[in-house]
């Protein structure tokens, strides 16, 4: 499935279903967590019991970040609504010390591929346009926008013109060590130059 999520030839109906299934296989998984479930196979269950994502395994975890300072506008995807943990997207973010809001939206109206059809583009962009859309062009140009879902980044981007990112993608100043925290041997061999 990784290989697949990355392949970017693959349109995006397909990309975003590979998406959902793997969304829906953790909802699953939730439910055997919380023992709502108790038909499932064993190796099932202590997969669910290992499975996070990135910012509920660093809020889970209280694993000290490196403070990074600065403002995020964070979209909650739908699915982390439905069938996530959303405060682990905002907890992970404040951790770091991005002084992290989420914005009232709801959905971003893009839905998968149902933006993308040309008979519901006027429903998806009017969904965007009632909280989302505005709520990033008022943001200072300082600040980060925040959108772990694929749909969301799409949306967000192609109305307002900003660059988004990923959760991870604004944690990764603060999950990168320094050169002081690298080992030795790192610290020795690392190229020339910027990175």
């Amino acid at each position: 499935m990784r290989d697949a999520a990355r392949d970017s030839r693959r349109p995006v109906d397909e990309r975003h279903r590979m998406r959902h299934r793997l969304g829906q296989f953790l909802h699953d998984q939730r439910k055997v967590r919380a023992g709502i479930d108790h038909h499932v196979d064993p190796l099932a269950a202590r997969l669910a019991g290992q499975t996070r994502l990135l910012t509920e395994f660093l809020t889970e975890r209280d694993l000290p970040l490196r403070q990074v300072a600065g403002e995020a506008l964070v979209q909650i995807h739908c699915h982390q609504h439905a069938v996530l943990e959303p405060a682990a997207e905002l907890g992970a973010l404040q951790a770091a010390g991005l002084a992290a809001r989420a914005i009232p939206s709801g959905c971003c109206g893009m839905a998968g591929s149902f933006g993308f059809e040309a008979r519901k583009l006027a429903v998806s962009r009017t969904a965007a346009e009632r909280v989302l859309a505005p709520a990033v062009r008022a943001a200072g140009a300082d600040t980060l926008v925040v959108a772990s879902g694929f749909s969301c980044r799409e949306q967000i981007e192609q109305l307002t013109g900003r660059r988004t990112l990923h959760a991870a993608e604004a944690l990764a100043q603060a999950l990168r060590p320094t050169p002081e925290e690298r080992p030795c041997h790192a610290r020795d061999h690392r190229p020339a130059g910027p990175r």
